[in-house]
């Protein structure tokens, strides 16, 4: 009995010891980061808190990038801004929590986000009219833009956009599970989420050096986004909710671009729920359409979810076609 507790004892130790190494680890490697990484663009004051906003090239329509849920940030678009740039103003940015934009106090919700995003622009003396894209969640932000801030809104590029029934109508294998909060905060705290990414997640885009710094940035700031991403990931629910009370864009110019590649689920193992999946998705982009009297599909087969990356000049030509649009609109 005795030689039992003793053991037991001993592992409690032993477990306290490692994690307060690895707690020293954790946070010495923040510091040491975040003194290398500094941030490419500006930090614009609003009212309470700083976002971070990055600003390329000129001319106007002013093109402005909205990221979805998760660890990329502004650098969601580096490949797409970099090309539209050398055309037109464009501006990515990190939504409040992301990086090296400040959490604030605000909620997460759909009219928030718009309205940081807003006055995040208008801060920064930003020109309008503004071309709104896009990806994954950020469809249910930019819905509440939309319908916010309509005068300043030229047009509008959703690229693999969430739909608000999606979690009801996909295939609940397409969802997941995920660790409970609490397990993911504690791993991040104890420095695991960062050590199991360097050692066992595959290194990716070595032969883009613009992804490949965007990958980079992403595992080295982990600590910057994951909490932000899993409060994001909490409200889904709710933004969708708030989304489905957004309807209409009216008549204002709307591409939708769906990633079609055979092989964008293959994770889910099984033939049939990936096509059961994929024609599910497909039916939700379509759906989409109707948020505009002035819509157009795009599928784009070389493509997943991460049309910006996977098929950067799909995303180029839509917001191309947009700005040629508005110019011959113009008196």
């Amino acid at each position: 009995m005795f030689d039992l507790m003793f053991a037991l004892y001993c592992g409690i130790v032993t477990l306290i010891v490692l994690g307060g190494f690895s707690c020293i680890y954790e946070y010495r490697t923040r510091i040491d980061v975040e003194a290398r990484q500094t941030p490419p663009g500006k930090l614009i004051q609003l009212r309470e808190h700083k976002l971070h906003m990055v600003k390329k090239g000129t001319g106007g329509p002013t093109v402005v990038f909205e990221a979805g849920l998760g660890g990329a940030g502004h650098m969601t678009w580096c490949l797409v801004q970099s090309a539209l740039a050398e055309h037109v103003t464009t501006i990515s940015y990190d939504r409040a929590g992301y990086f090296w934009s400040e959490r604030g106090f605000n909620p997460k919700t759909g009219a928030a986000m718009a309205e940081e995003l807003y006055c995040m622009l208008k801060a920064a003396g930003v020109s309008k009219p503004y071309i709104l894209v896009g990806h994954s969640m950020a469809g249910f932000s930019l819905r509440s833009f939309v319908s916010q801030y309509p005068e300043t809104v030229a047009g509008v590029v959703l690229v693999d956009v969430s739909h608000p029934e999606q979690d009801e109508r996909l295939p609940p294998e397409v969802l997941g599970k995920n660790l409970p909060n609490w397990l993911a905060f504690l791993a991040l705290n104890l420095g695991l989420k960062r050590i199991t990414q360097m050692m066992f997640e595959r290194k990716r885009y070595l032969s883009n050096p613009l992804l490949q710094l965007k990958e980079i940035c992403s595992k080295q700031l982990i600590h910057k986004w994951i909490p932000t991403a899993l409060e994001e990931a909490g409200r889904f629910s709710a933004l969708a909710a708030d989304a489905a009370g957004i309807a209409t864009f009216g008549d204002k110019p709307l591409v939708v671009l769906t990633g079609t590649h055979p092989a964008r689920r293959d994770y889910l193992k099984d033939p049939a729920i990936i096509r059961d999946a994929n024609k599910v998705w497909l039916e939700l982009q379509e759906e989409l359409l109707s948020l505009s009297s002035n819509s157009t599909h795009v599928l784009v087969p070389q493509a997943g979810h991460s049309i910006q990356e996977d098929h950067p000049q799909a995303v180029v030509n839509a917001v191309l076609d947009l700005l040629d649009m508005q110019e011959l609109n113009r008196p």
